[in-house]
């Protein structure tokens, strides 16, 4: 796979699930065979993948291409400083707006046909969940907190409740 070459790709072994990073480089590049490996990946491991392009520590922006299971989706959060945009790659991916009291006020449901793109401004609620078993979406994050002092998870949103929240989600 690609994804093992070391010319490429470092892992980031200490990382909560399968994370590489491209090695620095004036110019990256990702073929659509990377994209592959990088489902392929998630798929063989049942577990989330990710590829980042940023540059490791302090960054102005960071862009990861995820390979994201529905069933391993991360809850709703919201971030004080920073701005996210999604770019769908393959699949369906939904993002979802959130009002104080976990109401969805505003989503989309991002494909790789009519609309690929979505972006969420800094302070309000969200969360990105897969609508086809798998999706590989571009995240750009307008920012990197080392600490995540910038992120905040909802009262409102109980984990153990986590089928019955995805279930209540629209999906289309």
């Amino acid at each position: 796979m690609l994804l093992d070459d070391i010319n490429f790709f470092t892992q980031e072994k200490s990382a909560r699930t399968f994370t590489i990073f491209a090695n620095h480089s004036n110019f990256k590049k990702i073929p659509k065979q990377v994209i592959n490996d990088l489902e392929s990946r998630a798929i063989s491991l049942n577990t989330n993948a990710r590829i980042c392009m940023h540059e490791k520590g302090d960054a102005c922006i960071s862009e990861m291409i995820i390979a994201q299971h529905r069933h391993s989706y991360f809850p709703p959060k919201l971030r004080f400083d920073t701005d996210i945009s999604f770019t769908i790659l393959s699949g369906s991916l939904g993002v979802y707006v959130f009002d104080n009291f976990g109401r969805v006020i505003d989503y989309s449901i991002i494909n790789g046909s009519d609309s690929p793109y979505c972006r969420v401004a800094k302070g309000c609620f969200h969360i990105d969940v897969p609508i086809t078993p798998i999706s590989v979406h571009l995240e750009v994050v307008s920012g990197i907190t080392k600490n995540l002092s910038d992120l905040y998870h909802p009262l409102w949103y109980r984990p153990e409740e986590r089928l019955g929240f995805l279930k209540s989600l629209p999906l289309e």
